[in-house]
């Protein structure tokens, strides 16, 4: 039986996540509803946790359970239950673990703050590479040079992790910024030319970063951006509101691929006024009491889509909340060495046919 059982159980049980098994009851996977569906249900009933220590879904181990027959006091049926690559939830529904299987890819967004060479040391960028080596591909947001983007692609390749990655040119008025996007090679291939949303009006102070990839038979359209934080919550509104326009014009101009994913640093929380006409059309990942700044103060990293094409996505998102399991809440240690932003991240599915 290879099937994330842990998972699906507390997904039902404890977090609330939608998840389809093959056939309603088949809880373990095997074709089946049986009474091992009923055991592993039993085993994980009601679990939850506190939401900075998760609970652990399901078993590692082996279990054999004997089923006998009371009228002819006979064993009927032996069966065994194995339970592994098991994941921890938060109440919330946010899982813990990012590790992708074979048929999954995880893409994640991480601003890290001020991403230069002059501003990283190498042992911090062994920190920052620990964070993004857990992930297939990963938007980056506040990079300053490609010198530094070099450097971290050398520390993950010398642990054995082939990355790739394309840098856009620099974005911004006084302070200039690039964007990222890196990709492991083995599971995703960039198709054609990364380009920068063409700001007619000159309306972002940094406009989008657009490529296109291909993981398995999930191909998608990434579009990543930083809004200004600017002096006051208007202007942050004022770009916000462009974003559905960006995602209309990205998705338009490839009528054959729909599956158009909007991630970044939009420095407002996704319930924000400014979102009013993105919501009708994209769904956010994170809402709610989640953080994604070491401050635990707010929700500005954010992953949306349409359910409706991006039906690739797997059900599991999550925060690395490095801050707290690296360096114990020390938030200043914390964001100098790697950043003031948290990484936050979603599956995908690549082995089903792609759907448009």
């Amino acid at each position: 039986m290879r099937r994330t059982v842990g998972t699906l159980v507390v997904a039902l049980l404890a977090a609330g996540i939608l998840w389809a098994a093959p056939m309603p009851g088949d809880i373990n996977g095997d074709g089946t509803v049986n009474f091992s569906d009923f055991l592993v249900l039993a085993a994980n009933f009601g679990k939850t946790g506190d939401p900075y220590d998760p609970t652990t879904a399901g078993r590692t181990d082996t279990t054999r359970v004997t089923v006998y027959d009371t009228t002819h006091i006979t064993v009927r049926e032996t069966l065994w239950i194995s339970v592994y690559d098991t994941v921890k939830v938060y109440p919330s529904g946010e899982s813990v673990d990012p590790a992708s299987r074979p048929d999954e890819i995880t893409i994640a967004s991480f601003n890290i703050r001020i991403y230069s060479t002059g501003s990283r040391d190498d042992q911090e960028l062994g920190l920052i590479a620990d964070r993004l080596q857990q992930f297939d591909l990963i938007a980056i947001q506040e990079v300053r040079d490609t010198e530094v983007v070099d450097r971290t692609l050398s520390i993950l390749t010398g642990r054995g992790h082939a990355y790739q990655a394309s840098v856009s040119d620099p974005v911004g008025e006084a302070t200039t910024e690039r964007y990222a996007f890196l990709w492991r090679a083995g599971k995703v291939q960039k198709v054609g030319d990364a380009r920068i949303w063409d700001d007619q009006g000159d309306q972002f102070i940094r406009e989008p970063y657009i490529a296109t990839f291909r993981a398995g038979n999930f191909d998608f359209t990434l579009i990543t951006i930083h809004v200004l934080y600017g002096s006051s919550t208007a202007e942050r509104r004022a770009e916000a509101m462009l974003l559905d326009d960006v995602y209309r014009a990205v998705q338009d101009s490839d009528p054959l691929e729909q599956d158009v994913i909007l991630l970044g640093d939009f420095n407002l929380e996704p319930e924000d006024e400014g979102f009013a006409e993105l919501t009708p059309i994209l769904t956010p990942l994170f809402t709610g009491d989640i953080r994604t700044t070491i401050t635990q103060t707010s929700l500005y990293d954010n992953i949306w889509l349409d359910s409706q094409h991006a039906q690739e996505y797997a059900g599991q998102y999550g925060v690395d909340r490095f801050d707290q399991t690296v360096f114990g809440n020390d938030d200043d240690t914390a964001s100098l060495a790697v950043s003031d932003h948290r990484p936050v991240w979603a599956k995908f599915g690549t082995g089903r046919p792609d759907d448009d």
